[in-house]
């Protein structure tokens, strides 16, 4: 195997509760471990620096190599829907790249037509 991994199991729940216990920070102390254990047993040094951005969207596209839809948008024709003086135009911006707007729960969201 040229490249050792290991993989750490953490259990969230209480023993007697049953509940889920989310520490606060916890990335921060989970990547201090990893760095102990890195230094116990001569493992290549990693920088434990999380790569969550807080958007969905930019975490996929980090983590797969593939652009999500939210972010073609933003290349794309954000600016022309930005610009667009009514809902009309900004239907008709939409539709020529292929796109429509969706209600959905309380509020909207961009759809490929397809």
């Amino acid at each position: 195997m040229s490249n050792l991994h290991v993989y750490i199991a953490i259990n969230k729940i209480h023993p007697r509760r049953l509940t889920l216990h989310e520490p606060y920070y916890d990335h921060k102390k989970l990547g201090d471990l990893c760095t102990t254990l890195e230094r116990e047993y001569g493992l290549a040094m990693d920088n434990h620096i999380p790569r969550n951005t807080g958007q969905k969207a930019a975490d996929m596209e980090a983590m797969s190599g593939t652009e999500s839809l939210a972010g073609w948008i933003q290349r794309e024709c954000l600016e022309d829907i930005r610009s667009a003086p009514s809902w009309e135009e900004r239907h008709r911006v939409l539709a020529e790249r292929g796109l429509e707007i969706r209600s959905r729960g309380n509020g909207l969201v961009f759809a490929s037509q397809d």
